[in-house]
């Protein structure tokens, strides 16, 4: 999703473009992570120049900065979920896969109550995913 302090003029668009983010004060991740490699790989596909004004190692520092009304960023809908009331959210097409891995020890005590976590953890991420596509 696409995520842009509240007033933004994009947050009137119902659907952010990669054209979109041409030129507009855009916040990243930092550079060697899996999140901002597909989001570059995204812009160079499509000719965008994004004026990468912050580079944030984490998303809580990212996200306050776009809150703040430095820019735009793009982001995995969990990674905003807790704080959708201050900003807008908007879809983003394309969209640009992003992979969450969980992992466990084989020899775990309880293998199945793990596997039931697991399972469970990833349906409310595929829930909050959905519901946090679009907010104001």
């Amino acid at each position: 999703v696409c995520i842009l302090p509240r007033g933004h003029a994009l947050a009137l668009k119902t659907t952010i473009t990669p054209s979109d983010l041409n030129g507009a004060p855009f916040i990243s991740f930092k550079t060697d992570s899996h999140v901002s490699q597909k989001v570059t790989a995204m812009m160079e596909q499509y000719g965008v120049a994004a004026n990468r004004i912050l580079t944030a190692h984490a998303s809580t520092t990212l996200r306050q900065f776009v809150v703040a009304g430095h820019g735009v960023s793009l982001v995995h809908p969990l990674f905003v979920a807790d704080i959708a009331d201050r900003l807008v959210i908007r879809p983003f097409e394309p969209r640009i896969p992003v992979q969450l891995y969980m992992c466990h020890a084989a020899a775990a005590r309880n293998v199945k109550l793990i596997d039931a976590f697991m399972d469970s953890s990833r349906s409310q991420a595929e829930r909050l995913s959905e519901a946090t596509r679009w907010q104001d």
